[in-house]
């Protein structure tokens, strides 16, 4: 889903009845099943999810044992957004040594301070 940039709508507040984040992953679980009832962003529209899983060719989860309370538990949605994270860091970090040294190369900047020998 993340791949084919499908995004559960997930409501920020309602009366679900229940607190913290449980209600909103199994909000994200229900999208991925296809639960007709659950709505995904896919292409600038909203619209179910088993239309979305439809039209981005993507098969509807079936949970085994255990695996629907791992959704809610959100460990895993959390080592997911994680990642996502990391790999979008290495991009800036890259991106701003990479304009560093355009820069400085630019003003023909003296590379001495940069020696090891000095920290």
């Amino acid at each position: 889903m993340i791949n084919k940039k499908l995004i559960p709508v997930v409501p920020k507040s309602g009366s679900l009845g229940a607190s913290g984040d449980l209600a909103q992953l199994s909000r994200v679980g229900c999208a991925m099943m296809g639960v007709p009832t659950v709505m995904i962003k896919y292409n600038n529209q909203t619209m179910p999810a088993n239309d979305a899983l439809h039209l981005a060719r993507i098969e509807k989860f079936e949970p085994l044992s255990k695996e629907g309370l791992a959704l809610t538990n959100g460990t895993n949605f959390m080592a997911s957004i994680l990642a996502i994270n990391y790999l979008k860091e290495n991009k800036i970090i890259e991106n701003l040594l990479l304009t560093t040294s355009l820069f400085l190369d630019s003003i023909f900047a003296v590379d001495a301070a940069f020696h090891a020998c000095i920290s």
